[in-house]
């Protein structure tokens, strides 16, 4: 039950902070007593300014904890919080790991997973290139990572479940809202053959303040990052950026130099991010990643 009272505290916006939470959690002892607290209990914990007190208390609803209850339960949803076991291993290492995630379907239990990220402008290229890729991990039992986004992420969650294969996209809204709305089929198959993931709760749009923060969640579910295609402004190169930050391997595609469309990949490349031109680049990478893991 705590973890829907945490859920809850994370849904309230505006609201404490995500960075004050844990430390909330343990100056009153759970997420309920957080949720339910006076504003004075808040203040007096020194670790709220009287303004995020207040906005918390005004945006408030009682029964948001069994809303989203009632909304998972009648939506095959589950809620992970980051004190729970089931919790992805690999995103408590995040230097800002989400709190909560829901997740429709059911996330990868491998150890090593890619991520395929690009423009949503994509070319025919980027969108074989994606494809490519997603089909060769496919076949090595490799989960695919990606932002359930048009382009390059549609191209690459796509590629994978052709090929039998696992792929989580996550979502950068509510799980009840579906964004990009042609990928509604996608996002169904999705959840059957992998899973939709979300660290907001349901009612919230698809804001582009999101996908930066998002995209953070798509790096912490994987061990490397593969950028097929990306332009100089692409929020692909974000995602390559926080994957390097966090110690993830970065890969990128090269293309074309006379359209533009690589452009963010080359300058990935030249600051450090591996060049690949075929998947077994990456499977070799991988074999000695595991090698390193079991020793």
């Amino acid at each position: 039950m705590d973890t829907l009272y945490l859920a809850a505290v994370c849904a309230v916006v505006p609201g404490l902070g995500r960075s004050r939470i844990p430390d909330l959690i343990n100056a009153l002892g759970s997420a309920r007593a957080v949720f339910e607290a006076s504003a004075a209990t808040l203040t007096a914990t020194g670790l709220c300014t009287p303004r995020a007190v207040q906005n918390f208390i005004s945006n408030r609803d009682a029964r948001l904890p069994q809303r989203l209850d009632y909304f998972c339960r009648h939506n095959g949803v589950q809620i992970l919080a980051y004190t729970g076991t089931d919790y992805p291993q690999s995103l408590q290492n995040l230097s800002d790991k989400p709190l909560v995630l829901y997740v429709k379907g059911e996330l990868p239990q491998a150890n090593y997973a890619l991520a395929i990220v690009g423009s949503r402008r994509c070319t025919e290229y980027g969108v074989r290139a994606a494809a490519c890729f997603a089909q060769a991990m496919t076949r090595e039992g490799i989960p695919i990572i990606s932002g359930g986004a048009k382009g390059i992420d549609t191209a690459a969650h796509e590629a994978c479940l052709q090929a039998g294969g696992t792929t989580v996209a996550v979502l950068g809204c509510g799980l009840d809202i579906v964004y990009p709305s042609e990928n509604a089929k996608l996002f169904a198959r999705i959840a059957e053959q992998g899973a939709l993931v979300t660290e907001y709760p349901p009612g919230v749009p698809p804001a582009a303040a999101n996908f930066p923060a998002r995209n953070r969640i798509i790096v912490g579910l994987s061990q490397a990052v593969l950028v097929a295609e990306a332009g100089k402004r692409s929020g692909a190169v974000i995602t390559a950026n926080i994957a390097a930050d966090e110690g993830r391997e970065v890969y990128c595609v090269p293309g074309n130099i006379f359209d533009g469309s690589s452009i963010g990949c080359h300058e990935l490349i030249r600051t450090g991010a591996k060049l690949v031109d075929m998947p077994q680049d990456i499977l070799d990478d991988k074999r000695s990643w595991q090698q390193a893991m079991n020793r």
